[in-house]
C-alpha cells in the first residue's frame, strides 16, 4: 500500500502510472523486435551474395543490396590464414621494431569509435603499389634479422593526410602462427618475406 501510494504521488499531473513490469516487457519487446529485424537483414544481404537458387530474391533486388553492402558476405568470411601485412622501423640501436599503429579496441580510441589506426594499412598499400611480387625477399628467420640484412629497395613518398610512417621503413608479410602451434609460440618462427623503402614525408 505504502509502496503504491508514493509511486502515485510521484507521477507526473496528467500523467499514468507504468509498472515496472509492464515497462521491463515494452523494453524487451523491443529489443526483440530489433534483434528480429537485424537478423532478416543479415540473411538477406547473406542470400544476395550466394550463388543463384532457387530462394535468390529478384536481380534488381540484389543489385539494391550490393549498392549499398558491396563487400557482401565475404567481409566477415576473409581467410585468417592470410599472410598479415606489418611495418617495421629500426629504432636507436638499429633493431627493427614493429610500426603498427596497434589495437582498434584501446580507451584512447573510444574501443574503436576512432578508425584512425585503420587508416595505416591504406597507407602501407600506397607504399608498396610499385613493388612487385619478385622483388620481396623470402625470410626463413625472423624478420627483424632479415630486414637488417635486406638492401632498401627504393624510395617512396607519402601521400597520407597524417603519415605514420616515414624515413626507413620495413614491410614484413607473414602467416599468423597456427592454433593448434600456439604452445611453441615462443620458439615459432613462421616464414616471411620483406622489403625495404625509404619513405619521405
Amino acid at each position: 500500500m505504502a509502496v503504491d501510494q508514493a509511486i502515485a504521488d510521484a507521477a507526473p499531473p496528467g500523467g499514468e502510472v507504468v509498472e515496472p513490469r509492464a515497462l521491463a516487457r515494452q523494453l524487451l519487446s523491443r529489443v526483440l523486435m530489433l534483434a528480429v529485424l537485424a537478423m532478416l537483414l543479415a540473411g538477406y544481404v547473406l542470400h544476395a551474395s550466394l550463388p543463384p537458387n532457387p530462394l535468390s530474391p529478384p536481380p534488381e533486388r540484389q543489385l539494391r543490396v550490393r549498392l549499398f553492402v558491396p563487400e557482401g558476405w565475404a567481409f566477415f568470411t576473409i581467410s585468417p590464414r592470410l599472410p598479415q601485412l606489418s611495418p617495421m622501423r629500426p629504432d636507436a640501436d638499429g633493431r627493427w621494431r614493429p610500426a603498427d599503429a596497434g589495437h582498434l579496441a584501446v580507451p584512447a580510441d573510444g574501443f574503436g569509435a576512432n578508425r584512425i589506426r585503420r587508416a595505416q594499412g591504406t597507407e602501407m598499400a600506397i607504399l608498396l603499389r610499385g613493388v612487385h611480387a619478385e622483388e620481396w625477399r623470402q625470410c626463413a628467420g625472423t624478420p627483424a634479422d632479415c630486414l637488417a640484412a635486406t638492401p632498401v629497395l627504393g624510395t617512396v613518398t607519402n601521400e597520407a593526410t597524417r603519415p605514420s610512417l616515414c624515413g626507413p621503413v620495413g614491410f614484413v608479410r607473414q602467416e599468423p602462427l597456427p592454433w593448434a602451434w600456439r604452445g611453441s609460440a615462443d620458439r615459432t618462427v613462421m616464414p616471411s618475406s620483406v622489403v625495404r623503402l625509404e619513405v619521405r614525408c
